[in-house]
């Protein structure tokens, strides 16, 4: 008779420390961005979209999609959270189904552009 293999802990692929001054976040193909946490302003984890939290820290949107994102937000909502990369290579990989980790990781710039039919003034015409 073969034996199951013993289950194994969960892996949280992101570190954390108490109290760091930033955070950084590498997309693992082309930019990593070191970010200070107090220019954080939001993060966000809309119930529809369980695979993506959305954090506004300084001028920037951090999208981050991963699996097993609840440990993550906990470590993103206390501010303890030092670095987390983008680990594509496991999205399929049924050894890390009970794992938390990004699969992506894209920046997109938080300052609202202004209207392309609105004047100096920000009066729309």
């Amino acid at each position: 008779m073969i034996d199951k293999p013993a289950p194994r802990k969960p892996r949280m692929f992101f570190d954390t420390v108490d109290h760091p001054s930033h955070v950084t976040f590498d997309d693992g193909k082309r930019q990593r961005r070191n970010l200070p946490w107090m220019a954080f302003t939001e993060g966000r984890w809309d119930h529809p979209e369980p695979d993506t939290i959305q954090i506004e820290i300084g001028a920037w949107v951090v999208l981050v999609q991963g699996h097993n994102l609840g440990p993550l937000f906990v470590a993103i909502e206390e501010r303890t959270l030092l670095r987390i990369r983008a680990r594509p290579e496991m999205e399929k990989n049924p050894d890390h189904e009970s794992d938390t980790f990004a699969c992506s990781i894209e920046f997109k710039s938080s300052k609202q552009s202004p209207s392309p039919t609105a004047d100096k003034s920000g009066q729309v015409r």
